[in-house]
């Protein structure tokens, strides 16, 4: 009943953020150490990767991926968010798959 939806949601990024930087080691490449998730996906695109459609939901999740790694002033983040961020990281991570 007290679920921490800023955890879900930045869990969330962190599932698509892995997925690419998979895709970038499988490829025997280096990954760069970044949490933008929209610059991974360029430079999985930019490895031979077909990942259309994702721009949008990579832009979204990428604002979770400092707004929790940090303290200071996390955003509230509610229900229905938090499930839509799980929503495009497995939009992500199948389009990986």
């Amino acid at each position: 009943s007290d679920v921490p939806w800023d955890i879900v949601a930045f869990r969330a990024q962190q599932a698509a953020e892995k997925a690419l930087k998979a895709f970038i080691v499988s490829r025997h490449e280096t990954v760069v150490k970044v949490h933008d998730v929209v610059f991974l996906l360029n430079q999985c695109r930019a490895l031979g990767a077909e990942l259309t459609d994702l721009d949008e939901d990579c832009r979204w999740l990428t604002r979770y991926a400092v707004h929790f790694r940090y303290p200071g002033e996390e955003p509230e983040v509610d229900e229905t968010e938090s499930r839509a961020a799980v929503a495009a990281a497995r939009k992500v991570m199948d389009a990986v798959l």
